[in-house]
């Protein structure tokens, strides 16, 4: 997921996951505030990423959580909620890797590249990686459209600013 004011950083942050591991399709989110120049600035930076533009996902979105009318008041009143149903019905891997736009990888992620290198599915379906001392955990309360669940595996990088930035090794397990 991007937007506008995070747009350099985002770049930064492909780029620099990129530096060690290429085997990947870029796909870009965009929150609705992405402009056609921005979405050019990307594919200028990024050769072959893909960008998914904000109203082309809520109508494919919608359509799939029509049935489900908490679903739909959860994703249009939560920013966030676009990552939980969006990725997975655009995914074509099998797999997701889901990066916040304030991660820099410094140095190559082992345990990102070699869980995406990985042919068999993971259990548990969600796989955390803490690029700080804090792990998180995602739960949903709510009934999934079976079109977005089961999805693909995914691995999840998000930063947390109190904290270190170590990878836990809990976190790669």
């Amino acid at each position: 997921m991007v937007c506008r004011r995070h747009l350099p950083m985002y770049a930064a942050m492909v780029k620099s996951l990129l530096r060690f591991f290429n085997g990947v399709a870029v796909v870009a989110h965009d929150d609705g505030t992405l402009t056609d120049g921005d979405k050019r600035s990307l594919q200028r930076q990024v050769k072959g990423i893909k960008v998914i533009r904000r109203g082309a996902a809520d109508k494919r979105i919608g359509k799939l959580i029509a049935p489900f009318p908490h679903c739909k008041r959860y994703r249009d009143n939560r920013p966030n909620a676009l990552q939980l149903f969006d990725f997975a019905p655009y995914s074509r891997s099998g797999k997701i890797i889901a990066v916040d736009s304030d991660i820099l990888f410094l140095q190559k992620p082992r345990a990102l590249v070699e869980w995406a290198r990985k042919r068999e599915r993971d259990h548990p379906l969600v796989r955390r990686m803490a690029v700080a001392a804090g792990a998180f955990s995602l739960s949903v309360r709510m009934r999934v459209p079976p079109a977005l669940q089961p999805g693909p595996p995914v691995f999840l990088c998000r930063y947390h600013r109190s904290r270190s930035h170590r990878v836990h090794p809990e976190a790669n397990g």
